[in-house]
């Protein structure tokens, strides 16, 4: 579902995936402590939060959000 985010959101949205099983100290810096987790970012701040499995249609309603 993701990789189809990634697709549809190219232009507008910068995926980046972490580790957090090698880079503890970044999921310790971002409060990561359930997985999986998504951070919303927008002009590098934290703007939403989605924590666990979600629907295409939550993931998309949350980035339009951010985008706009």
């Amino acid at each position: 579902m993701i990789e189809q985010l990634e697709q549809e959101y190219q232009n507008q949205v910068t995926f980046v995936k972490i580790d957090v099983d090698t880079d503890a100290d970044l999921a310790d810096q971002f409060k990561i402590d359930k997985l999986p987790t998504f951070l919303l970012f927008k002009d590098r701040e934290i703007v939403d939060c989605i924590v666990g499995a979600e629907s295409l249609n939550h993931f998309k309603t949350k980035l339009n959000e951010v985008v706009e």
